[in-house]
């Protein structure tokens, strides 16, 4: 399957204007993709890919020789909306999600699709979401398939892998907000893409203040 990686940069985001009282800049932009995917899918009920990574990595002073230590992997988010949903609805109600699915983090898509799911056994995700904190990552570089060169970390797999056609890939820095989208061309060309990646600045670019109203 062939592949493009194309890299859009939102720029000179300060971190306040991604803040929303209670609620993960994670969630907020995962509400914002939740939107477009929803949209691009025609319904109010999709399914995507996240990325979970380094949450759990046990303190150095934890005994490394009995606590399970860092978890890697790509799970499902369910995006169910109502009519009407504002985004900051949609993050509140995706962090409510991540919550109550924090327990089982460890759990591997595959294992979530054969035994909570009745998905195909060879389904895959149409996108999936990878959203990386800086502390987490410091400053390091990633070069995807020797196409771009973007501030992030590997995600689980290459991008655009085997499970998906979409990766979209969000790093929080100091300063901005860096969107980096990988894709099979095989699935998507590069002005569909774009435009994906347009309606999710659109919605990120609001103020608090606006996506509330």
């Amino acid at each position: 399957m062939s592949s493009t990686s194309r890299q859009m940069e939102l720029a000179g985001r300060p971190l306040r204007d991604l803040e929303v009282p209670g609620i993960a800049a994670a969630n907020l932009f995962k509400a914002a993709w939740a939107l477009v995917v929803v949209c691009e899918a025609g319904t109010r009920d999709a399914v995507f890919a996240e990325v979970l990574a380094n949450r759990y990595s046990p303190p150095i002073d934890v005994d490394q020789e009995r606590v399970r230590g860092p978890c890697g992997n790509t799970n499902p988010v369910r995006a169910k909306l109502d009519a009407g949903m504002a985004p900051v609805e949609v993050a509140a109600r995706l962090q409510e999600q991540t919550l109550a699915a924090a327990t089982f983090g460890y759990l591997g898509y595959r294992t979530i699709q054969k035994d909570c799911t009745d998905w195909p056994l060879n389904s895959l995700f149409g996108s999936v979401v990878n959203f990386q904190s800086s502390r987490v990552v410091g400053n390091a570089e990633f070069n995807p398939e020797d196409a771009i060169k973007a501030r992030m970390m590997p995600p689980a797999a290459n991008p655009p892998s085997r499970s998906s056609a979409l990766w979209t890939i969000a790093r929080l820095t100091e300063d901005e907000l860096v969107v980096t989208l990988n894709f099979s061309s095989a699935a998507f060309d590069e002005e569909r893409v774009h435009g994906f990646a347009v309606q999710a600045r659109d919605l990120l670019e609001r103020r608090p203040t606006d996506i509330a109203s």
